[in-house]
């Protein structure tokens, strides 16, 4: 396993940089290189991850992660992980906006006064 940075991205050809629990915990307190899928599905496509919720491997394209996976089923939503320098991020979505630090997301906007929100 290689530890890596989310920002630089500096996994090995054919891996990411993603989240993961090292200590098996319900939430993400590492990053690490897992290998990219072959078939990988894109930003806002379902996804699946591999080996329960916080294992850090999916099928999400590169730089995204498998968000809000069911722990039954496995299925989640790809979503980008912000890209550009931790202190200027940016995403590729303009109708998104970075959200977080250590976990940095391009979560999407929404306007409540149009419903355009998640509910």
């Amino acid at each position: 396993m290689i530890l890596c940075d989310v920002w630089a991205q500096d996994c090995p050809a054919g891996e990411k940089c993603t989240a993961w629990s090292y200590d098996g915990s319900h939430s993400w307190n590492g990053m690490k290189c897992v290998p990219i899928a072959a078939d990988p599905d894109g930003i806002g496509e379902p996804c699946t991850v591999i080996d329960g919720p916080y294992s850090g491997v999916d099928t999400c394209v590169l730089p995204a992660i498998c968000w809000g996976a069911n722990s039954e089923s496995g299925v989640g939503t790809c979503v980008e992980f912000c890209r550009g320098l931790e202190a200027a991020p940016t995403c590729t979505d303009p109708n998104a906006h970075c959200q977080g630090r250590d976990l940095a997301l391009c979560i999407p906007s929404c306007c409540p006064v149009e419903q355009t929100c998640p509910l």
